[in-house]
This record gives structure tokens, sequence and C-alpha cells, in this order.
């Protein structure tokens, strides 16, 4: 350690010892000034030193300051870590090391930053280079898809030609004995279906009645095994407790009622959709025949229909008995709650039978017990050698060791049954309120329904004035797809008006209303019809934030938009037309948006080419054509409504969003000369009177506009319709 100019032995001329207490105040002050910074080993080793010589002198104190002092040392300095002063070792505080820790920390930290920027660097040079290895990768598979496609539809057509050349071949000679096959094997099928929807009518009928207790011997011990089995109690029989199990009992039937009511339903819809396949496969017959069969097919649709209506009366008719019953028990239970009166009933019938019935009991004369070997009757609801419900056993009876006394008694007026009374009078007044509650609470009250299911079941509930049913049927996604194309068929077969037609007094029919139209075409009586239209618009409410077609469609049932199916039927047609295979090619959707989107530049052309080939993957088909209007429709980005609303804005010098009818005709007169005065006429009219407005928002009438774009199209043999040079974005910007 250096020296200051005190010394620890004293001054050295006169030999006599300074005072230590100054001379130690003197050397930590000159050190705490030469090293400021704290904590600091040259201050940590002053410290410990002068604490050293201090413990010498402390006296009895001495070896306690000294364990201080050494366990003080230990926990500062670190026994492992030295560093050589003045040619000594020393060793190291535990500060000093964490210091030049964290700095090497930080140094190593700093290193590793730019090392990790260093990478990134190279990585983001790294990622320009795979993407455009990727996009020229994705540019030369494309080619390539191209190709394949081009080369497999090719070979398709070569097939197709080459199967055609056969068939034409072996037509003249195999037609007439396939048609008599697959007559006679539509018959056997025909045949063995209306046989097992008979024996199935059999047995939902059976189920409905009421069966006896059967008398045979083989029956009567599978009953007495499970009466044994099952945990049963004697129901008492009077006035309260009959009541209650009575109503039980109908609760029971409602319950079958209605799974019965939906067995009908989908047993009657499986037998229409075979004749409906049917109707498929003899529309492929031709002459004479094809009139046969379809005589043949109307009379299969009539049977069909009169054998699922008479079977739906007598279950409606059974099912009113019940409910009329039931409120009749209820209205006799308040009776009884008022009164507060159970009277015990017995009739005549009942004690004549008890005393022809006995129950023999064994025993020694003071004590009886119940003689077990002998059948249980249901009816008696015990165990009696003698009945008048069953035959007296011819049997020896051998009577239990000891028996010396046996008793006759009558058993007891009750019921042996698992209804349990105190639960059902506890449990039936809250589940009463809990199904009443749930048949109040309608679709039409729920909070979270969408605005078109808002109006759908508004409609359901206060105009046809339909009920809840307590159970929904699954309806699948293939049904209601199924369902929603007959509906679009059959509403555009009504809208077919002649040519005479006072446009004026033509009042339009609400497409709800053809909807329910339909359906009772289907299912013939009115209640029946509300509960399968209940089916059905529970499952599309389901589907509809899933499946566009159903949104579109739901649009429509709830009275938003009423031409935009039309336009999308027509649409369908087109591509049809066009494209007759489910495979298709570039080439051909280039010339199917040429005609449905008429007057646009090449390059609209191609970023609607792009635009489908991202929506479909480049996966190119027929089907997707129609996916991509549908989505587009649904998105409110479908290019014709869109071009016709940015052109109908010149018109509307109001600058109030709508059109008179006045401004729409001459709107419609400049954009598309063609266009059909009659047709237009028609629609605009409609649409006032089925919105109840004197003006049409731009973008309904934008709708109008698109539908008569391709409906003249469709009256041109599907020629492109004309649009006027001064509106055709082949000459304007878009």
């Amino acid at each position: 350690m250096n020296k200051s100019f005190f010394s620890l032995q004293g001054d050295k001329k006169t030999g006599t010892p300074k005072s230590k207490a100054l001379i130690y105040d003197f050397q930590l002050k000159e050190r705490f000034l030469m090293y400021p910074e704290r904590p600091k080993f040259e201050r940590a080793q002053l410290c410990f030193e002068i604490l050293e010589e201090l413990t010498e002198q402390a006296g009895a104190y001495r070896d306690t300051l000294k364990i201080i002092t050494d366990e003080l040392k230990a926990s500062v300095f670190s026994p492992g870590l030295t560093t050589e002063e003045d040619g000594k070792l020393s060793n190291i505080p535990y500060f000093v090391h964490i210091k030049r820790l964290e700095k090497a920390r930080i140094t190593n930290t700093q290193k590793i930053q730019d090392s990790m920027e260093e990478i990134m660097q190279k990585l983001k040079f790294r990622d320009q280079d795979l993407n455009i290895f990727n996009r020229k990768n994705l540019m030369l598979k494309q080619q390539l898809l191209e190709l394949e496609e081009t080369v497999q539809s090719q070979k398709e057509r070569i097939l197709t030609l080459e199967h055609d050349l056969r068939k034409a071949t072996a037509h003249e000679m195999n037609a007439e004995k396939q048609q008599k096959e697959a007559t006679a094997a539509l018959q056997e099928e025909l045949e063995r279906v209306q046989s097992s929807l008979n024996h199935a009518n059999q047995i939902i009928e059976k189920l409905t009645m009421f069966k006896d207790t059967e008398k045979e011997e083989g029956h009567q011990k599978s009953t007495e095994q499970i009466e044994e089995k099952e945990t049963k109690k004697d129901l008492k029989i009077n006035a309260g407790s009959l009541m209650a199990f009575d109503m039980s009992q109908c609760e029971l039937l409602e319950i079958q009622f209605e799974e019965m009511f939906n067995l009908q339903l989908d047993d009657f819809e499986s037998s229409l959709s075979q004749l409906m396949r049917k109707r498929e496969i003899f529309s492929v017959v031709e002459g004479t025949e094809q009139q046969t069969a379809r005589e043949q097919f109307d009379k299969e649709m009539t049977r069909l229909g009169d054998n699922f209506r008479n079977r739906m009366l007598r279950l409606l008719d059974e099912n009113a008995l019940l409910t009329r019953h039931k409120t009749s028990m209820k209205l006799t239970s308040d009776a009884f709650e008022v009164n507060k009166v159970l009277p015990s009933i017995e009739t005549i019938g009942d004690i004549n039978l008890r005393q022809y019935a006995a129950v023999m009991m064994t025993g020694q004369g003071d004590q009886f017990e119940a003689f077990e070997k002998v059948g249980h009757c249901t009816i008696c609801g015990g165990r009696t050698i003698v009945c008048p419900h069953r035959i007296l056993p011819s049997t020896v009876i051998q009577l239990p060791p000891g028996t010396t006394h046996l008793k006759l008694q009558h058993p007891k007026l009750s019921l042996r049954t698992n209804f349990d009374l105190e639960t059902f009078a506890k449990l039936f007044p809250e589940r009463e309120k809990e199904l009443k509650r749930s048949l109040e609470q309608t679709e039409y009250e729920n909070q979270n329904v969408s605005i078109s299911f808002f109006r759908i079941w508004g409609d359901y509930y206060n105009t046809r004035g339909a009920r809840k049913p307590r159970t929904n049927r699954p309806y699948n996604i293939m049904k209601i797809m199924k369902l929603i194309d007959e509906v679009y068929q059959y509403r555009m077969k009504k809208e077919t008006y002649p040519d005479d037609l006072d446009l004026d007094a033509q009042k339009p029919e609400a497409f709800a209303d053809t909807f329910y139209e339909l359906l009772l075409e289907y299912y013939k009586i009115p209640v029946v019809m509300l509960k399968a239209a209940h089916d059905i618009l529970f499952a599309m409410e389901q589907e509809e934030r899933s499946n566009q077609i159903v949104f579109i469609f739901c649009r429509h049932l709830s009275g938003h938009d009423e031409i935009i199916w039309k336009y999308i039927y027509l649409a369908r047609e087109l591509v049809h037309k066009m494209v007759p295979n489910d495979h298709m090619d570039m080439e051909q959707y280039r010339k199917l948006i040429e005609i449905m989107y008429p007057a646009r530049t090449v390059e609209i052309y191609e970023h609607m080419e792009l635009e489908f080939k991202a929506f479909c993957k480049n996966k190119i088909f027929r089907a997707k054509v129609l996916e991509h209007l549908i989505h587009m429709v649904a998105k409110d980005i479908e290019p014709n409504i869109d071009f016709f609303q940015k052109c109908l804005v010149r018109f509307d010098t109001t600058k109030k969003g709508s059109l008179s009818f006045e401004d729409y005709d001459e709107a419609i007169t400049q954009i598309m000369p063609t266009a059909s005065i009659r047709e237009r006429r028609l629609l605009f009219k409609q649409a006032l009177l089925h919105f109840k407005i004197q003006e049409l928002p731009l973008e309904r009438v934008a709708r109008i506009a698109a539908y008569i774009l391709i409906k003249t199209c469709c009256e041109q043999s599907w020629q492109p319709t004309q649009i006027s040079p001064d509106f055709a974005l082949s000459n304007n910007a878009e």
C-alpha cells in the first residue's frame, strides 16, 4: 500500500507517535479525494487495512472484530479473482468484476447488433432475388398451365367427337332396347319405393295407436323381467293422480306427433326428389313416348300429393283432438285447484275386477309375506295368483319351507308405472311456462337477426299468421340451393306477360308470395306448408352469412331487391350458352365478357380477366364464372351496375340521388337505343308500386338498367347490346 506523508509508526524526528484516529482520518480523506467514485477498489482496500489494524488494538473485542472483518472481506472480495499490484496479488471486489462484465456485455451486444444489421441487409437482398425468381417461375408455370389446358381441351374435344361418332352409329340399333330396359327398371324401382313407402306409412300410423297388453306366455315372461328390473311405483287411482298421469302422457304424445310430422315431411320430400329425378331421365325421351312418360309422371305426382295430403290431414285431426283433450284437462285441473278437492274415483268395472283377483301370501300365522313364485300382472299391479286378466296357472305350486298358513287378499287399486306424481307436480308448471315462452319468443324478436330476416320473419309471423314449431328439421345446403333454383324458375314463368297487357293496371306480386305459393303447391295444406317454410327459412338463416347465393335470395325474399335475381338468371343462361362444357379456357371467357359487358376498352377486359383468375385461383371452370358473378353482386362491385350508376348521375339534375320516370326513360333511350320500350316501362312502374314511392334511387335504377341490357342481349340471340358512343367506356375513361 502507498504510504502518505503521515506514517503509521509515528514521527521520525522525535520518535513520538501521532494520534492514530487523526492519522486514519487523514488517510481516508486523502484516499477518498484521490478516488472520489464509489465503490472503488482502492477505497475498499484502505478501509479493510485500517479495520484490520483497529482489530489488533481492540483488546477484548479483538476476536469478535476479526470474525466480522473476515466475514465482510469474504462478502466484498472474490476469492477466485485476483489482480497484481506492486508485485503482489490482491483479490478483486465483486463490484469491480460486475463492472467489467457489464462493459463486456455492452461491447458484445453492439457487435451482435452490427452482425444482425448486416445479416438483415443480406436477407433483404436475398428476398428481392427470390421475389424476382418467383415471378419468373409463376409466369412460366402460367404459360405451362395454359399450354396443358389447351392440350387437354383438344384431347377432350377429340374424345367427345369420337364418343359422339360411336353414339350416333349405335343409337338407331340400341335406342329402343335401352328405352325398354330403362322403363322396366324405373317401374321396378317405383314399385319398390311405393312398397317401402306404404310400409313406412303403416308403421307411422301404428305409432299413434295404443296397443293392448299381449296375453302370450312368452310376452308375460319378458314383461315380468322388465317389471323386475325397472323401478316402478304404485300410482293411487284418484282424480288428481290420473289427471297428472294423463297430462304427462299428453306431453309425450305431443312430442311424438311433432316427430311424426317431421318424418312425414322427410318421407314426402324424399319421394318428391325421386320423382323429379325420374322426370329428368324421361326428358331425354322423344316422340309419343315422351308424352306417355309425362302423363305417367303427372299421375304419380298427383297420387303422391293426394296420399301425403290425406295422411297429414289425419295426423292434424289427431293432433287437434289431443290439443282439445289437453285443454279440457287443464280446465278440470284448474277447477280441482280452486275447489281444493280431489275425490277418489273408483269405477264399477274396476271394483268388479278386483273382486275376482287375489294375491296369495304365506306365513306362520302371525306374519305374512307375498308369494314371489307367481307371475306379475301389469293391470292389477301385483303378483296375483288369480285374476281376470290372464289364464289360471295349471302347474303345481310349491310353498316355501315352514309355511303353515295362507292368506288371500284383493290387490290394491293402483297403477304400476314409472310416473312420479311428486316430480311431475313440481316440474310440470315450469315446463309449461318454458315451452310457452320458447314458442312465443320468435326469431323476429331476436336482436342479432339480419335486416333481411327481420323482414322475412316479420312477414312469416305477422302477415302469414304462422306459429313457431317445437323443433326444426335439418335442411342441408344442397336442398336449399335446389329450392332456390325452383323458385327462380317458377317466378320467371309467372312474369311472362302477354303483349296486350295493360301495364298501368299490372300490380307486381311480392317475391315472398311466389315463394309461399310454390311451397303450397308442394305441401298442399297451408299449416303443413308453413311448418316446412319455417324449416327452410331457419336453415337459410344459418347459411346466410356464409353462402352468397342464399344471401342474395334472402334479399329478394325480404323485398329489398326485386330485379337482380332476373339479371343473375339470364346471366346464367348466357354462360351455359357460351360455355357448353364445364371446362373452359380464357378465350371463351373473353368472348363471354365482351357480350355481357359491351363497349369496354381492351385494358378493362384484361383487368376483368386478371380479377377472374385471382378469384378462381387459375381453376377456370364454368361454375367459377357464376360464382364470381354472384360474388360481385353480393359485394356491390358488379361492373354493369357500377357502369349504369355512373352514367345515370348525368341525368340527376336535381342532385337528389333519384330519378323520375321521365328522366329514367330519357336516360335508357340515350344509353341503350335498342332497348325495349315496353320492358323498361313495365320494370320502372312495377318498382314504383313495389316500394310505394314516386322516384327510384340511382342504385335501383342502375340494377334495372343492367337487367334491361342482358334482357336485350337475350332477345337479340345473345348478341352484345348496343351502347351509345357517348357513354361507351371504349371512348371514355372509366
